[in-house]
């Protein structure tokens, strides 16, 4: 399931109180590789930010997704 905004801004105040990402992700419970992904994919501890965080992942769900190739052409190439 993916990280929703209140998640998001969770993880930011889990960062501010010195939380650990584990303890971040027990909070939420969430698995901390979720956690330590969206943190490091947002900036890092330092520059992390729940808005903006929120922000990049509504575009990147806006993006075109590629059409999955069909069983009959992926034979093809096997």
């Amino acid at each position: 399931m993916a990280l929703t905004g209140l998640d998001r801004e969770n993880i930011s105040l889990g960062i501010v109180e010195g939380l650990s990402g584990p303890q971040i992700a027990a909070r939420l419970g969430r698995d901390r590789s979720v956690v330590f992904r969206e943190i490091t994919r947002c900036g890092g501890r330092d520059n992390y930010r729940a808005v903006e965080a929120q922000k990049r992942a509504a575009v990147q769900a806006l993006r075109p997704m590629p059409m999955a190739r069909s069983s009959e052409a992926a034979g093809k190439y096997l």
